[in-house]
């Protein structure tokens, strides 16, 4: 129960900084004098595609978008979508979307992959939740769930290939949430060292993240040595989270790692913390 805890936990923190998400200006026409996003062709254009994907999945590249309601007028009404099929749905708007190629008004395929990531991994999120909802058709579910979490994982691979130098570290981040969601924490752990070996260089403005995470890991899995000497490597990296505090619960999980283990041996004092 505390791994489905932490796990969960973990999904809403990515989903609230998800910074891999980019969202340019909108290119339209007019005709008539409606609003409507299309190619030259007449059809649906790639960029829309991209973005009523983006809203079926919810997300957080969505808030910025505004969809009028021709522009989805061949939907079924939203409201009355269950989250199995607004995901495949979405889904099926990507993979749309990458049928234009390097036409895409705004995204790349890079974006596309990484916005693929994300609806399969909300998709083995819902199989696995039907699974345990619905225990006679448990098998079928879990295996949609297994299939569905690997389609994420290799779909945010290809994004981190294809993904500009600026965004590599924040898709590694999610590609390494989406092992995380499926509950396999030593895939998890071997995709951050496959990562390591890459050698991205993280935003100067952001947190060592993939540190944190394989920290928070091997915490979670109980292995505290080992926990405490990757926090110890956080901290040294500089750039942590600003709470790193008393009473915060990570310094109080970095309290308790340094008096039981000797790791991480270079958290600040209470003292020296409060005097600031």
């Amino acid at each position: 129960m505390r791994l489905k805890n932490f796990i969960c936990l973990f999904i809403i923190s990515s989903m609230a900084s998800a910074s891999s998400a980019q969202v340019y200006p909108v290119c339209i026409s007019q005709e008539g004098g409606v609003i409507v996003n299309r190619d030259a062709s007449g059809g649906i254009s790639g960029q829309l595609r991209v973005q009523r994907g983006l809203v079926l999945s919810g997300h957080p590249a969505s808030h910025q978008i505004s969809l009028q309601k021709w522009e989805i007028v061949d939907l079924p009404p939203l409201d009355t979508l269950s989250e199995e099929t607004k995901l495949r749905l979405a889904i099926r708007e990507f993979y749309k979307a990458l049928d234009f190629r390097g036409n895409l008004e705004g995204y790349v395929s890079g974006q596309v992959h990484s916005y693929l990531g994300w609806a399969f991994m909300l998709l083995g999120i819902e199989m696995h939740r039907q699974a345990d909802k619905l225990r006679h058709k448990a098998r079928h579910f879990k295996q949609a769930s297994y299939r569905s979490f690997q389609s994420s994982i290799n779909h945010y691979w290809l994004a981190l290939k294809q993904q500009p130098e600026s965004l590599r570290y924040y898709t590694a981040q999610d590609l390494v949430q989406a092992v995380i969601a499926s509950g396999n924490l030593y895939r998890a752990l071997t995709t951050i060292d496959q990562i390591e070996q890459i050698k991205l260089k993280p935003n100067p403005i952001i947190d060592h993240r993939l540190i944190r995470m394989k920290a928070d890991i091997y915490w979670i899995m109980g292995r505290y040595r080992e926990a405490g000497l990757v926090y110890e490597e956080w901290i040294k990296r500089g750039k942590t989270e600003p709470n790193l505090s008393p009473p915060s619960l990570i310094y109080e999980r970095l309290a308790y790692l340094k008096e039981t283990t000797g790791h991480p041996n270079n958290l600040p004092a209470r003292s020296e913390l409060e005097w600031r």
